[in-house]
């Protein structure tokens, strides 16, 4: 009986370690799930990176297009995900990130609006296809608000 269990024990490490060994090969690593952008995204330098990193943009959504016209600025983020999620999304990360957060939404037009003191955003989010759209219309309201009181 002890001799059968000493068997078995042994048997199990054994397995354990010679087994994992066998299946791999000779430099071969284990293969890891990378998710890349889309063709066509866009990457932004490090000041434009953060004057946007409190917008409100779900994971794995990626910037494909973007026009500034000073005080204004449009961004067009694609990405995969349901629009009860990214309507959920933006209302509690724009909060997170000291947002007022308005929805505008009706069934058809998915519309929100972000407040702060110094700037103010409308996103639209459209589906083509399988694909999902933010589209992000962002004002500096404090140059908007400064250009406007020095005339």
């Amino acid at each position: 009986m002890v001799n059968s269990k000493f068997k078995n024990l042994t048997l199990f490490f054994l397995a354990l370690f010679v087994l994992p060994s066998c299946l791999k090969q000779k430099g071969e690593t284990i293969p890891q799930i990378i998710i890349s952008p889309p063709p066509q995204a866009i990457e932004l330098d490090e000041a434009e990176s953060l004057a946007l990193s409190d917008l409100p943009v779900p994971l794995g959504f990626h910037l494909i297009t973007y026009e500034t016209n000073f005080p204004t600025s449009y961004y067009c983020y694609q990405g995969k995900l349901s629009p009860e999620k990214i309507e959920d999304f933006l209302q509690i990360d724009s909060e997170r990130n000291g947002w007022e957060f308005d929805n505008l939404a009706t069934a058809q037009i998915k519309t929100y609006l972000i407040k702060k003191l110094d700037k103010t955003a409308i996103i639209n989010v459209e589906r083509k296809n399988s694909v999902m759209y933010l589209h992000i219309n962002l004002r500096n309201n404090k140059s908007f608000n400064h250009e406007h009181k020095s005339i």
